[in-house]
C-alpha cells in the first residue's frame, strides 16, 4: 500500500473538482482525495482517471439542484455549456401579450433572436 496520495492522481483529481459548482468544490475535493489514500499507485491513478472522467456528469447532476440564494430564493446554477454560450436549446417564445416573438433556451433562460411577426421581406 502506498499510504499518500501520488502527484499525478492527487493532480488528475484536483483538474476534475475544477470543472464542479464553487460551492461544492471543497467538498468533493476533500472526498476526492481521501479515497486516494491506502491505494496502490495504479489503484490511485485508475481512481483519479474515473473522477476526471466523470466529472462533467457529476457537474450536470449538481447544476440540476436547486442553490438556495440570500433572500431565500431558489434558483438553478446555469449549465455549462450555456455559461460558456457554446450550446443553448433553444424554443420558440412570445410575450405575454403575443405582440412579439423571441427564441429562449429552455435549459438557462437566455433570450435572443427577435421572430418577425408580420410577412417576411422580399417573400
Amino acid at each position: 500500500m502506498s499510504g499518500s496520495p501520488g502527484w499525478a492522481p492527487a493532480t488528475m483529481v484536483g483538474v476534475a473538482v475544477r470543472a464542479l459548482p464553487g460551492e461544492h468544490r471543497d467538498r468533493y475535493r476533500h472526498e476526492f482525495r481521501a479515497e486516494l489514500f491506502d491505494m496502490t499507485r495504479r489503484q490511485q491513478f485508475r481512481y483519479a482517471t474515473g473522477v476526471l472522467i466523470h466529472a462533467p456528469s457529476l457537474r450536470g447532476s449538481l447544476l440540476r439542484q436547486p442553490v438556495a440564494v440570500a433572500g431565500g430564493e431558489m434558483i438553478v446554477v446555469k449549465p455549462m455549456l450555456c455559461l460558456l454560450d457554446a450550446k443553448h436549446r433553444w424554443r420558440l417564445a412570445s410575450s405575454e401579450d403575443g405582440e412579439s416573438r423571441f427564441y429562449r433556451c429552455e435549459r438557462c433562460g437566455k433570450e435572443r433572436f427577435p421572430v418577425p411577426m408580420g410577412p417576411i421581406a422580399g417573400a
